[in-house]
């Protein structure tokens, strides 16, 4: 290859790279707080060098002029970041369980800060949330993600990034699901709980003596502990399925499909 015909590619190879750099700022597991800066890039860029091969485009559609292609930048960028956030979701959803969990336990006091986005996290939401990210290199989810990113660059073509209604469904769709599997990691303890506390108000209005604020802190987290223990076993299933490719890999797909220029 001459030096001018790898001059004219180096615009849609920097494109190349700002897709991974955005999915490696917000992604589990590959980005986030917990990995430091040069880590990620270094891994966005050695990542995007395998990817390269693979991307068919041509450089005549590149615009060359600077604020054209500062949009394709950041066009580039935001398509990372949409799909590193797309596959966050369920990990909030693991984090807004915990806090439920945590509220109804009394661990809101006991706060520890997350390292992916460096702000207080109760303890069982910090606990969940690590179980996800075991769950999510075990499945190999990882691979899932890296799959869909490369499966981005056919589907939507550098510098051609739009926004269509089915991408706003998709998110919309993704979002609900977040809360609705919140309720149901947390459905299970919050509803022991519930019943702890009606068992306990019975108590204490046939034995008054009893001094039931104090207890009901030791009662709420043995049970607490305890039904969560027995419901791992469906949480991890309902991970397992949520992180494979009929999961999060198919939703990450209709969320880069929303943002293609064709049909």
């Amino acid at each position: 290859m001459r030096v001018e015909d790898f001059v004219a590619l180096v615009p849609g190879l920097v494109l190349v790279f700002c897709r991974m750099v955005g999915v490696f700022i917000v992604a589990p597991v590959l980005g986030g707080g917990q990995v430091p800066p040069v880590v990620r890039v270094g891994a966005a860029l050695a990542i995007g060098a395998l990817v390269v091969p693979f991307v068919q485009y041509d450089p005549a559609t590149i615009p060359t002029a600077l604020w054209p292609y500062t949009v394709a930048v950041a066009r580039e960028t935001t398509v990372g970041m949409v799909l590193g956030f797309g596959a966050t979701l369920l990990f909030m959803a693991l984090q807004i369980a915990g806090e439920v969990i945590d509220i109804q336990m009394g661990f809101m006091m006991a706060n520890v800060t997350d390292p992916s986005t460096n702000i207080s996290s109760p303890l069982m939401g910090q606990f969940m949330y690590i179980l996800a990210l075991l769950v999510f290199l075990t499945v190999n989810g990882h691979h899932w993600l890296i799959r869909a990113m490369v499966e981005s660059y056919r589907l939507i073509p550098l510098a051609e990034t739009t926004a269509r209604p089915a991408f706003a469904q998709q998110m919309n769709a993704m979002t609900s699901d977040t809360f609705v599997r919140a309720l149901q990691f947390g459905a299970p303890v919050v509803a022991a709980l519930l019943l702890t506390e009606m068992a306990m108000g019975v108590v204490g209005r046939a034995v008054p003596q009893m001094n039931i604020m104090m207890l009901g802190f030791s009662v709420r987290i043995a049970i607490g502990l305890a039904v969560l223990w027995f419901a791992m076993s469906s949480i991890m299933d309902v991970l397992t399925f949520a992180l494979d490719r009929n999961g999060m890999y198919a939703d990450l797909i209709k969320l880069v499909r929303g943002m293609s220029p064709g049909p």
